[in-house]
């Protein structure tokens, strides 16, 4: 790389990081679905991950799915705040929002490196970092706070690039044997990086996937028409080395596929039609075909979820710049030729998926959705943006790259255009996770009050908790809406009178309600726009309901609730004695003198066993939907409750552990 290479990329690395300069500037980042946690908090995170998780599940406990992604947070969390004692809000802004930025800024060109390494001499190649890591696609996601979709879409040109050097010697190795050691340790990366994307994003994985698909079809044609002789050698070769390096990957992240696919556990199906019916995924189809056409996310700017924009002229440049690559084809070799023609197509593909059920051809995504393995997981289809920017961001550099004689003018132009279509991240006018906001002093007071409670007890959040809720494992929060489906303050008003309501909440532990203070106006929302009138409706519903006691009226009013049930209870009465050994396991000790049921108030779950006495009794589930244990026989019971299916996940974390120890050492003594 030349000197003015060198001053380019500094030049265009600090462009970039002056879009995301609030990130790293503001003393928090608070915004989307990027989680709040209190220091408290910190320390019920460790290196080895539980599969049930109690906040999960409305308060309730319920299987964690996406067990990897938790995973890698525990990682940054134990790491940096409890072993080097940094501050969180300095840890997450390295580990999460850091490590993003730097992964989807120089991953792009790395691929350019891979897939033209004969014109990587010319810096405008430098852009591909720009535009790949400032789009209106990954700015909408990493202002919404889905850090770990961005940090996925980070990898997925070290991914791709991967599978390409992969793709290429295992065709080299066929005809020279030189090639062969050099194909195993480019399969044991590009395993070790897919399985890392894999563990963070199934669903980046799988788009990723789909890109490495179309590059192994590009080059097989190739072959077939080249190198007829020698085709089927190419093909099985590189064919299995894809399905090694996939294999690698799914070893790689054993801890969590395996109780997957022991317990037949499918998370999608949890979730409902919601989730996973068509008329779903017609309705989070937000880009039509001109969005999806000009790399435009359908929220740009504003980022308010189902509010769609009009396309805005100014992108259109954009697909016609990275498709002038085809004007240059015919000048260029036959290997470039390919390379163009792949990520043509690339972007081409992007475009189509990331339209989803909208004209033109819908109804081949609608058809693709319900039949096609995997797709169900793309009820919003705009992941699929992600192979319109890798495409993108190779053709548009390749452009630049042509204008030999007015190689700078034309690159500044290009910039300057760029900046003018994302001129509100440049501004700093974006909201989401690029906005200022602070911690409302109301929430570290309900923290302080929480923290003086002794015992057990929930907290019920009327009609939704806001993000800066106060939750620990002896005081965990539910929400009203998901627990009795009331969306309005007539049904909770109407649910509340209910006996049936009232024990409900007894049974699950509930000791104090609480309306939220909506200081950012998230919840009480009306066409949009924050509604106090919404909010002093649902706290005349709670000061009309007889058996709850006011205890404090200001901005987030708290109720007493009667007496409540603790995590652990006999139907017979009596003290039960219990001790948190961790998520997936207590030791209890009752006594009882005639046959009694122990209620352990979370989510019923047929893996929650009782072992005590010599006895293994298994869970069954009580008319509230809570666990529950019959214990039949008089005496006095020492013993443990255990989540039995957590053994998959300490098995697969061995089966992880050894198969990547295993790649490391393959890779360094190679």
């Amino acid at each position: 790389m030349k000197r003015h290479s060198y001053f380019f990329l500094f030049v265009l690395f600090s462009a970039s990081f002056f879009v995301f300069r609030k990130w790293f500037t503001l003393p928090e980042i608070i915004g989307g679905d990027w989680p709040y946690y209190y220091e408290a908090n910190l320390k019920n995170f460790f290196l080895v991950p539980t599969i049930w998780q109690p906040w999960l599940g409305n308060g309730l406990g319920n299987i964690q799915p996406l067990l990897g992604l938790h995973l890698f947070g525990s990682m940054v969390i134990v790491f940096f705040t409890q072993w080097l004692h940094i501050p969180w809000n300095i840890a997450y802004k390295v580990g999460w929002f850091g490590l993003f930025f730097i992964l989807s800024f120089f991953s792009p060109i790395v691929l350019w490196y891979r897939v033209f390494p004969r014109v990587s001499l010319r810096w405008p190649y430098l852009l591909s970092g720009l535009f790949y890591s400032t789009n209106t696609y990954i700015l909408m996601v990493t202002g919404g706070g889905q850090m770990g979709v961005a940090i996925a879409y980070g990898l997925a040109p070290l991914v791709l690039s991967s599978f390409i050097k992969m793709t290429r010697l295992s065709s080299d190795a066929v005809v020279n044997v030189k090639y062969q050691m050099s194909n195993v340790k480019c399969l044991l990366i590009a395993g070790l990086l897919f399985g890392m994307q894999l563990m963070i994003d199934p669903r980046i994985a799988y788009v990723t996937m789909v890109g490495v698909g179309l590059y192994a079809m590009v080059s097989w044609f190739h072959g077939f028409m080249v190198k007829r002789n020698r085709f089927l050698r190419i093909f099985f070769s590189s064919v299995i080395a894809l399905c090694s390096a996939v294999i690698l990957a799914g070893f790689l992240n054993a801890f969590w596929v395996l109780p997957m696919v022991v317990m037949r556990n499918n998370p999608l199906e949890s979730l409902g039609s919601t989730y996973t019916s068509i008329e779903s995924l017609k309705f989070f189809s937000f880009a039509d075909f001109s969005h999806a056409l000009t790399l435009l996310h359908p929220n740009w700017p504003e980022n308010i979820f189902g509010k769609t924009y009009f396309l805005q002229p100014e992108f259109l440049i954009i697909p016609i710049l990275a498709f002038a690559s085809l004007l240059y084809i015919k000048s260029l070799k036959h290997e470039h030729q390919r390379i163009v023609l792949f990520f043509t197509l690339l972007s081409l593909l992007g475009i189509f998926l990331s339209k989803g059920s909208n004209a033109p051809f819908g109804q081949l995504y609608l058809w693709m959705f319900s039949h096609v393995p995997g797709f169900v997981m793309f009820r919003d289809p705009t992941k699929f943006y992600v192979l319109t920017a890798v495409g993108f961001s190779m053709l548009i550099p390749f452009v630049v790259s042509r204008f030999e004689k007015y190689n700078i003018p034309f690159t500044l132009v290009v910039v300057i255009f760029w900046f003018t279509t994302i001129r509100q991240a440049v501004t700093g006018q974006l909201g989401g996770t690029f906005a200022y906001h602070t911690t409302p002093v109301e929430y570290k007071q309900v923290q302080v009050f929480l923290e003086s409670q002794k015992g057990f007890s929930r907290t019920f959040w009327v009609p939704r908790q806001s993000r800066f809720t106060y939750a620990s494992l002896d005081h965990l929060a539910t929400e009203a809406e998901p627990l009795f489906s009331a969306t309005n303050p007539g049904q909770l008003k109407e649910i509340l009178t209910l006996p049936s309501s009232q024990k409900l909440l007894s049974d699950i532990g509930v000791g104090y309600v609480m309306i939220p203070y909506d200081s950012l106006g998230e919840l009480f929302l009306k066409d949009r726009i924050y509604d106090n009138t919404l909010r002093k409706e649902y706290e005349a519903v709670l000061d009309g309901t007889a058996w709850l006691t006011k205890i404090n009226a200001a901005d987030i009013p708290i109720y007493r609730a009667p007496k409540h049930k603790d995590l652990f209870s006999l139907s017979t009465g009596g003290v039960v004695t219990y001790r948190r050994i961790s998520l997936v396991q207590y030791e209890v000790s009752f006594m009882i003198s005639a046959p009694s049921q122990l209620y352990f108030s979370e989510a019923y779950h047929p893996g929650w066993v009782l072992v005590a006495n010599g006895r293994r009794v298994t869970a069954h589930k009580s008319d509230t939907g809570l666990s529950l244990f019959s214990v039949p026989n008089p005496d006095t019971y020492y013993g443990k409750i255990i989540f039995e299916p957590q053994k998959y996940v300490h098995w697969g974390l061995v089966v992880s552990a050894v198969t990547l120890l295993g790649i490391i050492c393959k890779i360094v003594l190679l």
